[in-house]
């Protein structure tokens, strides 16, 4: 009996497929995709927010959080008035660089490689003005996201010859629909909120983009989690603290013995080497 490789492949993408969000990356190519419809709460299957890209000299990507909060500082803005104001060719292009951009971030599954089970899209303005000429017009698709009657989304990628950015070809999307609806597949692929899970969308901690200016991100993440770790075994050590026998069960909670093992707890956990992994999106999180 020959080998199924349909079920080889499933199989390799779901030993690949982590705990992280699995991110769709198209390229040159063809793909069929099917878009996962919205959970409870949300209007349409995307949601739009703006976000920064090139951040300091790790280029980084961050989701400014004054979009949420106008009251919160902008490290971003500031940034670019100061980028602005050295007036050097270099400068400018990059505040340009920073400006913030509008993004669309979608579930889908890509067919073929169900395995890796969804992914998230980062979509541009562009594609998404692209389908809504399917959900907008129940004649040319309507709600192509239902997990009954829905229908896959086909995706061309070619480079246009006579367009060049920055010395790399443009690439040309061309989307089309099969034919006839067919089922999502997989209940479980739309049994919780994604967005929520992955915290698609929440604003970056202030402290953490001033860090990724200052291209001191990693030790910022470092820090943070050692702080966390010495809030939990501060919890723990209060927790499992029990009086002593006879009179030194009368000492109040803030005894000099208790605050300084709790000192000594917090210094370890700044002291111990951080290795276990985060989600793709935490860094950018409060």
């Amino acid at each position: 009996m020959p080998v199924d490789l349909s079920a080889a492949q499933a199989l390799q993408d779901r030993l690949n497929t982590g705990t992280k969000v699995q991110y769709l990356k198209l390229k040159e190519g063809k793909y069929t995709i099917r878009i996962l419809p919205p959970p409870e709460g949300m209007p349409l299957p995307w949601k739009e927010f703006k976000q920064v890209s090139n951040v300091g000299p790790n280029q980084k990507i961050v989701t400014p959080p004054h979009q949420y909060d106008p009251s919160l500082p902008n490290p971003i803005a500031e940034e670019i008035l100061r980028l602005e104001g050295l007036g050097d060719e270099a400068s400018l292009s990059r505040a340009k660089d920073m400006r913030e951009r509008t993004t669309y971030a979608l579930f889908v599954i890509e067919r073929g490689h169900e395995g890796k089970g969804p992914q998230l899209w980062m979509a541009s303005q562009k594609h998404i003005q692209d389908l809504l000429v399917f959900f907008a017009n129940p004649d040319a698709g309507g709600d192509i996201s239902d997990p009954v009657n829905g229908r896959d989304l086909f995706i061309t990628i070619t480079p246009d010859p006579k367009k060049m950015f920055r010395n790399r070809p443009v690439l040309n999307w061309k989307f089309g629909l099969k034919m006839n609806p067919s089922p999502l597949g997989n209940p479980e692929w739309i049994a919780e909120d994604l967005f929520e899970k992955h915290r698609v969308g929440r604003p970056s901690d202030v402290d953490y983009i001033r860090a990724c200016l200052a291209g001191t991100e990693s030790e910022w993440l470092e820090q943070r989690k050692a702080d966390r770790q010495a809030e939990r075994e501060e919890r723990q050590a209060a927790e499992t603290e029990t009086p002593a026998q006879g009179a030194s069960a009368n000492l109040p909670k803030n005894d000099a013995a208790v605050k300084a093992k709790l000192d000594e707890i917090r210094k370890k956990a700044t002291q111990r080497k951080v290795t276990e992994g985060e989600s793709d999106l935490d860094g950018f999180l409060a």
